[in-house]
């Protein structure tokens, strides 16, 4: 099946087995072994937008669509936002 023919839902369960796959292995996210460095640079990132005020103060309402393994909504959870996640993932 090419590109132009598949449905929509099997592209989401293509992307789903490879990050199962991932997890399998022992890593962390989509990261693969690099998701400790990238969950540290997201929070540098998170930090900076709450030091320069570009999110609102917590504890302010956060919707984060396209969430993943909810790595940004845990760290934004942990700052004190009230967070809600969505993902087209089961898993």
């Amino acid at each position: 099946m090419n590109d132009e023919t598949r449905m929509p839902g099997s592209l989401a369960e293509e992307a789903d087995l490879q990050y199962n796959k991932l997890r399998a292995e022992g890593h962390g996210g989509w990261g693969g072994d690099q998701f400790d460095q990238r969950r540290v640079g997201w929070e540098t990132t998170l930090r900076t937008l709450m030091e320069n005020q570009l999110l609102p103060a917590a504890p302010a309402r956060i919707l984060e669509l396209g969430c993943g393994n909810g790595m940004i909504s845990l760290i934004l959870a942990n700052q004190g936002y009230s967070v809600v996640g969505v993902d087209i993932s089961r898993s």
